[in-house]
C-alpha cells in the first residue's frame, strides 16, 4: 500500500490515508485543481434596425399653400346706386333748368328774412321728383342686393329708406298742391321715419329669436365633484 503523502505545507503526515485537510495546520493535503474554463455564451449579434416605414400618401388638399381669405370685392351695387343718383340729378336738371339758381335764390331769403318762407312752387315740384326717383333708386337696389350679392338684411333696410323717401316725395307732393303746410310735412316725415326705425328694430329682433331658436343647443354638462 502506497504511504500517503505527508502535508505540502507544514510536512506532517495525514491523520488517515483519505485525509483531506492537515490536522496540523489546515491546509489542503492535495492541491486543489482548478475548475475547467467554460467557455462564456456568444453574445447574439445585433438585429440590424429596422427601415422606416414608407410614409402614407398625404392628401392632395395638404398640399397645397395655406388658404387665405379672399380680399373683399367691391362693392358694385353702391357704385351703380352713386350712378343712378347722377342720372337722377341729371333728369331733374332737365326738367326743370332753373333748379339751382331758385334754390341758392330761396337759401337767400331765408338769410334776409330769418324765417322759413315757401320755397317756390317749380323747386316744390323738383325736390318731389328728386325724391321719388331716389325712392325707387332705392328699391331697385335692395332688389340687387338680396337676388345677386344675397344681402337680404342689408337690402331690408335699403327697402325702409327707400319708403321714407318715397314718403318724403308723396308729402312734398302735397306741399306743393297746398294740401299740406311745411311743418306738417316735417312732422309727418320725423313721424314715419320713427316709425320704419321701430319696424327695423322689430324685424331684428325676430330674426334673432328665430335664429336662436333654430341654433343647435349644448349638452348640459355634467355637474361636477365637491
Amino acid at each position: 500500500m502506497a504511504t500517503p503523502a505527508a502535508c505540502p505545507n507544514c510536512g506532517a503526515p495525514p491523520a488517515t490515508h483519505d485525509a483531506t485537510f492537515c490536522m496540523m495546520c489546515g491546509a489542503r493535503m492535495k492541491p486543489e485543481t482548478p475548475p475547467a474554463p467554460v467557455a462564456a455564451p456568444p453574445i447574439p449579434a445585433a438585429a440590424p434596425p429596422t427601415p422606416p416605414a414608407p410614409e402614407a400618401p398625404r392628401p392632395w388638399w395638404e398640399g397645397r399653400p395655406p388658404w387665405h381669405a379672399p380680399p373683399a370685392p367691391p362693392d358694385l351695387i353702391g357704385l351703380l346706386s352713386f350712378g343712378m343718383f347722377l342720372l337722377i340729378v341729371a333728369v331733374v336738371w332737365a326738367s326743370n333748368p332753373l333748379v339751382f339758381s331758385q334754390f341758392i335764390s330761396w337759401i337767400g331769403d331765408i338769410a334776409r328774412a330769418a324765417t322759413l318762407p315757401r320755397p317756390p312752387d317749380p323747386l316744390i315740384w323738383s325736390a318731389a321728383l328728386l325724391f321719388g326717383l331716389g325712392a325707387g333708386s332705392g328699391y331697385f337696389t335692395a332688389v340687387l342686393r338680396a337676388s345677386v350679392v344675397r344681402q337680404r338684411w342689408r337690402a331690408v333696410g335699403d327697402v325702409l329708406s327707400a319708403t321714407a323717401t318715397l314718403v318724403f316725395a308723396v308729402l312734398l307732393s302735397a306741399y306743393a298742391n297746398h294740401v299740406l303746410s311745411g311743418w306738417a310735412v316735417i312732422a309727418l316725415e320725423v313721424a314715419t321715419v320713427g316709425f320704419l326705425i321701430f319696424l327695423y328694430i322689430f324685424v331684428s329682433l325676430v330674426r334673432w329669436r328665430v335664429w336662436w331658436l333654430g341654433a343647435p343647443q349644448r349638452a348640459p354638462e355634467p355637474p361636477g365633484k365637491p
